[in-house]
């Protein structure tokens, strides 16, 4: 009968982070951000989430999940935006003419 309680609970768990991973894109900007409270939290989603499947509670389980993708997310972005990930590309600017008469 409470069960919508749970969720909206699991509604405002999904959307609580949005404001933060879009405010880290837009200012490209981590360094105020704790990366051990970022794992503490994630694994504290972590052991929720195990707690809510071995006591088969279905809200407290999926409630997790939404928090876990975006405490994931903003740990990718915090390696991401000290440089600690190998996957950003270097900005190719300024191309000589000389290599566009060479392509063409």
């Amino acid at each position: 009968m409470y069960d919508f309680i749970g969720y909206i609970a699991i509604f405002l768990a999904s959307v609580s982070l949005i404001p933060q991973i879009h405010q880290m894109i837009k200012t490209k900007q981590v360094k105020d951000l704790n990366i051990y409270f970022l794992f503490t939290v994630l694994l504290a989603d972590i052991l929720y989430f195990t707690y809510g499947i071995i006591n088969n509670d279905t809200i407290l389980y999926l409630s997790t999940i939404p928090p876990s993708i975006s405490h994931t997310i903003i740990i990718i972005l915090w390696f991401y935006y000290q440089n600690y990930l190998c996957c950003k590309y270097p900005k190719i600017e300024n191309i000589t003419p000389e290599i566009d008469t060479v392509i063409l």
